[in-house]
């Protein structure tokens, strides 16, 4: 059943994908110590091509007072707000990776990595979340962001599902290893402990489901499965004989890949920009071998 709903949604996913061919979305490659400005005016055209490809209103894009309107292509779930238990003000999710019936996360697929983008659980939908993480085969726990943050309702998961041994929660399906790392609301995450994260889920997670969290599930989240879907390209590309220095990738292609799965993901500047520092820190640890 899983399986059969994996596909499915990779297929809706790949028709997506052809969609953004049609707009002209254009793939940046990685370049290595990119400069800032030039980093700056990628992201912009990516916000602008974004509301081409969600809205079919993207005229209005920069209007305080017209709300976009999504494609059909792009639903979200009706009464979203109530149904999803959420504490955010904006859909987060849409509905035909929806993870969870009751609960705000997405599955997405990169390459040959699955993920659960997840928005951290409050008192009000621990039962969803708990039912969620149970349902799927997960082999690592990224948490993102602090226990109190915004002094919000932040249920402590990780208490009700200890082992005794450290950082290992038990779920349905098996043991999961806690990663837990306070990266503040946007803005940038520490390079140096991001790359030693993704190494550490990279030698673990024997192609199980790797699921993120933050306050929302989207911006946090998102660049952390952006980073370590990127670094395990490098990975693979290395071990083909293929140099650290020449490496190709796209940055870009993977934004795409997540955005057209998870609204929101990534969405401020200094998140894009995070990336492409995470990748040069990952790239500079083996130049310098």
């Amino acid at each position: 059943m899983v399986e059969y709903l994996f596909n499915k949604i990779i297929g809706e996913k790949n028709e997506k994908m052809d969609m953004l061919k049609k707009l002209n979305v254009k793939f940046e490659k990685y370049t290595y110590k990119c400069e800032d400005s030039i980093i700056n005016e990628r992201y912009e055209k990516i916000c602008q091509k974004k509301w081409e490809m969600y809205f079919s209103n993207p005229e209005d894009r920069g209007n305080p007072d017209i709300l976009g309107v999504y494609k059909k292509e792009f639903k979200i779930p009706e009464n979203w707000k109530t149904k999803l238990q959420t504490r955010l003000d904006f859909p987060c999710t849409f509905e035909y990776n929806l993870a969870h019936k009751t609960y705000n996360a997405s599955l997405i697929f990169l390459d040959d990595n699955k993920f659960l983008a997840i928005e951290a659980p409050s008192s009000k939908n621990i039962k969803s979340f708990f039912e969620l993480v149970d349902k799927y085969d997960i082999s690592h726990f990224v948490k993102l962001n602090a226990p109190n943050e915004y002094s919000e309702d932040y249920y402590h998961f990780w208490e009700d599902r200890n082992t005794g041994e450290k950082d290992v929660l038990k779920f349905s399906k098996g043991n999961v290893k806690l990663l837990s790392y306070i990266w503040k609301n946007r803005e940038a995450g520490n390079p140096e402990i991001i790359c030693d994260m993704v190494e550490d889920i990279y030698k673990g997670n024997n192609g199980k489901i790797i699921a993120v969290s933050c306050r929302g599930g989207a911006g946090r989240t998102a660049t952390f499965i952006a980073a370590y879907t990127l670094i395990k390209e490098i990975k693979n590309q290395n071990s083909q004989g293929i140099d650290i220095s020449n490496v190709n990738i796209s940055i870009d292609r993977i934004l795409w890949e997540i955005l057209i799965q998870r609204p929101y993901a990534i969405a401020f500047g200094t998140q894009y920009n995070n990336l492409y520092r995470i990748i040069d820190t990952y790239v500079s640890r083996h130049l310098e071998k």
